[in-house]
């Protein structure tokens, strides 16, 4: 008898989902991704014929109500994140969602408070500490005792600075520079008693601070 597969669903059907999201849930063997919800109802169709998926919806509530998936994964801009992320913790989902968490710590205190009420898990896509190359490194420096001095540096140009915490919604530590501050805090361990970073601008034209340094 075949062990049950973990029914998911997904809420986002653009290019950065297709790029890097779908393939890694359809490559799950215990997974069965059931139905995508997306406003635009022609790429939420395109992208269900491209992976397989069977029901397409633009209702997030319907999806929730008739798929009753019991994990959901939540891609889009983070100026759009909040409402959606709410309704699916409500309904007791477990729920994975992209960086950043929301664009003001309120917002952040607010999901983790659903969590905990509904008995939900849920993760902010920072995986940079999942990445082999940083495993095996941060293993091998750990031979030799604690790691005590960190730094770490986040860098990303563009020709268009709008296209930059998407789309120009949050500042680069918050948004992208985040990978920067999270690989800071898995590599040293522990709890953070105090972060220090430096903010700026390079190799670019345009208002926004697109490297971080952080420590």
């Amino acid at each position: 008898m075949s062990e049950p597969r973990v029914r998911a669903a997904f809420v986002g059907a653009g290019k950065q989902a297709n790029w890097r999201h779908y393939p890694a849930i359809c490559s799950l063997p215990d997974v069965e991704l059931a139905a995508i919800c997306d406003l635009d109802a022609a790429k939420a169709t395109e992208t269900a014929q491209r992976w397989g998926v069977a029901k397409t919806y633009q209702d997030l509530g319907r999806m929730l109500d008739e798929v009753d998936p019991q994990v959901v994964y939540l891609v889009m801009g983070p100026e759009l994140v909040f409402r959606p992320a709410v309704q699916v913790l409500q309904r007791g989902k477990h729920l994975f969602i992209e960086k950043p968490p929301g664009i003001n710590l309120n917002q952040i205190r607010v999901l983790a408070h659903y969590a905990a009420e509904h008995g939900c898990l849920s993760m902010v896509g920072y995986q940079r500490r999942f990445v082999p190359a940083m495993t095996e490194l941060k293993a091998r420096v750990e031979t030799r005792g604690p790691i005590h001095s960190l730094s770490v540096a986040n860098l990303k140009a563009t020709r268009d600075p709008s296209r930059i915490a998407g789309p120009g919604v949050l500042d680069q530590l918050s948004a992208d520079g985040g990978h920067a501050v999270d690989t800071l805090r898995w590599l040293g361990g522990g709890d953070v008693t105090r972060v220090t970073s430096s903010v700026r601008t390079l190799y670019q034209a345009g208002p926004v601070a697109n490297a971080v340094l952080a420590q």
